[in-house]
């Protein structure tokens, strides 16, 4: 399991600092702190964070604003604005952009949390056709528990099995227990990675050991693998193979 990741956009020094210190104190990952729109536009694309704090004001030509419609175009991520401009003017031209959260600065530490973790739920709604536990960004799942979304890479999970009305999200030393479908976490996942070998388990190609002829092992554990699916399996491993 991974933390989740944030890029800050902020050109306040102190308060880029002590942002840095609170996520860090919460458990997230900051990839980066930037502190004009344009730099902070491409370190976005290549660090590929999970959520985003941008200030609105900021050092250079184009503002946080520029910033966020670009995101709107290039990078589906929730981002989340910081101000200290509370005039309806600035707020309108923020509120078009659809901003997943709004912080007035000075900031708390326990708003940044409450802000992420909330925006991370909007951006699981409005991404999702249907109500499920779960929603993908760049190369990791999130998983919803009772408060928090966890973040789960793909190169973690070994498997994933159907246990009645849940599923079994298994990855090297720990499972995951999640109220949902097989189909619809199958949806959820990147297609050229998993494969649904039998209609209670997916599975992780690249966590392959042996094929038989009606199973395959992960590791030491043996999973049944449908007449149907094995050809295309062996297929799509011998592609990972080269």
């Amino acid at each position: 399991m991974e933390d989740i990741s944030v890029v800050i956009i902020e050109d306040e020094k102190l308060l880029a600092k002590s942002l840095n210190v609170a996520l860090l104190d919460k458990g997230y990952e900051v990839k980066a702190i930037v502190d004009n729109a344009k730099d902070g536009l491409k370190t976005i694309l290549s660090e590929k964070p999970d959520v985003v704090l941008l200030d609105i004001q900021l050092k250079g030509e184009e503002n946080g604003i520029w910033l966020a419609s670009e995101l709107k175009k290039q990078y589906d991520a929730p981002y989340i604005f910081m101000t200290s401009f509370t005039d309806k003017e600035t707020i309108n031209e923020a509120v078009k952009t659809m901003p997943y959260g709004y912080m007035i600065k000075p900031i708390k530490d326990a708003e940044i949390d409450a802000n992420i973790t909330l925006a991370l739920e909007q951006f699981h709604r409005q991404n999702q056709k249907e109500d499920e536990p779960q929603f993908a960004i760049n190369d990791a799942v999130f998983l919803k528990d009772e408060h928090y979304f966890i973040k789960l890479k793909f190169d973690e999970i070994l498997y994933v099995q159907a246990s009645g009305n849940y599923i079994e999200i298994q990855e090297a030393s720990k499972k995951h227990v999640v109220k949902t479908t097989l189909k619809k976490f199958l949806n959820s996942i990147p297609s050229e990675r998993f494969i649904q070998c039998h209609r209670s388990y997916v599975i992780n190609l690249e966590k392959i050991d042996k094929i038989g002829s009606r199973s395959l092992f992960i590791g030491n554990t043996e999973i049944p693998v449908v007449k149907e699916n094995r050809e295309e399996i062996l297929n799509r491993v011998q592609y990972f193979a080269k």
